[in-house]
């Protein structure tokens, strides 16, 4: 199964994110490692979704019966990320079906977070 492991911060007042790193790899499960930063000022986690709402997201390579459910979203993500990561500068969250509730187990799933920087 496949990993995926970002590192990203805000580029500038714009909210601007760009990515610094990545590592696309292979593990025995599937893991998204989420690396936010924000030097200077802390985190708030506006919102986050676990699962699949299309067929083309993080799709190069995957089967097509792992893409064609693109109604599979986790309810707990927002408050499992926000948990981890807000009022900290700095967070990294480790997303796969033991930390987040996995809704449909047989969908290659991603995670998306929508966050801002604010003063501490």
């Amino acid at each position: 199964q496949q990993s995926l492991t970002l590192n990203v911060s805000p580029a500038d007042a714009n909210h601007v994110i760009r990515i610094h790193e990545v590592d696309y790899g292979r593990q025995d499960y599937s893991t998204c490692a989420l690396c936010l930063s924000a030097p200077g000022k802390v985190i708030r986690v506006h919102a986050a979704d676990y699962g699949r709402r299309n067929s083309q997201t993080c799709a190069a390579g995957r089967p097509a019966s792992q893409l064609q459910n693109v109604h599979c979203l986790s309810s707990t993500p927002t408050y499992e990320v926000a948990r981890t990561c807000d009022d900290f500068a700095d967070c990294t969250f480790i997303a796969n079906g033991s930390v987040i509730h996995d809704p449909c187990p047989s969908t290659y799933k991603y995670l998306q977070v929508t966050y801002f920087c604010k003063a501490p």
